[in-house]
């Protein structure tokens, strides 16, 4: 299984994968996965990936002829995003957690940024995975116990990422 990111979904299999996510049989099912009983926060309920943040993930199936069939995982939030907007990903650009909740799926929570703005909301924001959820005063508190090598390993990653 292929974990696919935004920018990686070819445009052509966009359309394919849109007009299916697009049918009532497949958003019916996909909503009806997801807790829209909170005012903030829509979480999915199903499966996520178990590899970093905790994205929900989601089958999409197609069959171009009788041969050639194929499926594929999306990120759940990405298919949210489609299905609400009733269009593709925007090219070139990732669909971002205004929420910093990787699990959320509210259409409202997620807007198209570049890949370097998302990182820089995810690392402001203090985005958390599925065990941990860092506040700036916890963050703060564990700089203090770094080392002076830690502290500049650390940095030298975060200076890296934010070029």
């Amino acid at each position: 299984m292929k974990e696919i990111i935004e920018e990686e979904i070819p445009e052509e299999e966009q359309i394919e994968l849109l007009r299916i996510i697009l049918t009532p049989r497949f958003s019916n099912r996909f909503w009806n996965n997801v807790d829209q009983a909170t005012v903030g926060c829509w979480k999915w309920k199903l499966s996520f990936y178990q590899t970093g943040l905790p994205y929900g993930q989601v089958r999409v199936r197609s069959k171009k002829s009788k041969e050639d069939t194929w499926r594929t995982h999306m990120r759940t939030h990405q298919v949210a995003y489609m299905i609400y907007n009733n269009t593709i990903l925007p090219k070139g650009l990732v669909i971002g957690h205004e929420c910093n909740n990787a699990r959320c799926c509210n259409p409202k929570h997620l807007t198209p940024k570049t890949h370097k703005e998302n990182m820089k909301d995810m690392f402001g924001g203090f985005r958390h995975n599925s065990q941990i959820e860092l506040r700036k005063e916890q963050l703060e508190k564990l700089v203090q116990n770094l080392t002076e090598s830690e502290k500049k390993f650390v940095f030298n990653i975060l200076q890296k990422q934010f070029k």
